[in-house]
């Protein structure tokens, strides 16, 4: 094992907060739908949610630096993947503290984040494929790589309310649900790495 038995139960806890967080926080949000609305809005200032989501985001983008840390350690990322999943870690970190009522500064700090993320995840498959190891680590980066791809395309070409709710190849908000849901399973995939 090359972390230590606290952080494994830390990041296991961490995980299932998370996810219990996030459905908590989309049951206070009065008609929330991932069809509908950005994850942001679970953030804003006047939300019920904002508190607990906003908290969530700031421990897990601080809890991602350390995951990063130790598996540049462990010699899974070269410096290059390491600096994009920092970013991407960083950055959820101050999503969390500028939530999404700082409305530009939000939009950039998430931005800066999806695309660490998303350019860490292209760095990280090509070193999977390279290696010939961990192959089954493939599937959440090609998630994340088709997720950013429609994700961005959606922020180019559409705008949020005027798509219906069946058209989810169009839908910004269902997009942007995916590369996080993609995003959370490389990361646990990553923390498995670790084990």
């Amino acid at each position: 094992m090359i972390i230590s038995a606290w952080f494994f139960i830390y990041f296991i806890a961490l995980i299932i907060f998370m996810v219990i967080s996030l459905t908590i926080c989309i049951r206070k949000v009065k008609g929330y739908s991932i069809l509908k609305k950005e994850i942001s809005k679970l953030g804003h200032v006047k939300e019920k949610s904002s508190r607990i989501f906003n908290s969530v985001y700031i421990v897990f983008g601080l809890s991602l630096l350390l995951l990063f840390y130790f598996l540049f350690n462990a010699n899974f990322f070269n410096f290059i993947t390491f600096l994009f999943f920092f970013i991407g870690g960083f950055f959820v970190f101050l999503a969390g503290v500028f939530p999404e009522n700082f409305s530009l500064v939000h939009q950039i700090v998430s931005g800066i984040s999806f695309v660490g993320f998303a350019t860490g995840s292209v760095l990280f498959f090509n070193i999977i494929l390279d290696s010939g190891k961990y192959l089954w680590m493939i599937i959440p980066s090609i998630l994340i790589i088709i997720s950013s791809a429609f994700f961005l395309y959606t922020c180019l070409f559409y705008e949020i309310r005027k798509v219906r709710k069946l058209e989810l190849l169009n839908n910004f908000c269902f997009w942007e649900w995916m590369l996080v849901l993609s995003i959370l399973l490389e990361i646990i995939g990553m923390f498995i790495l670790l084990i």
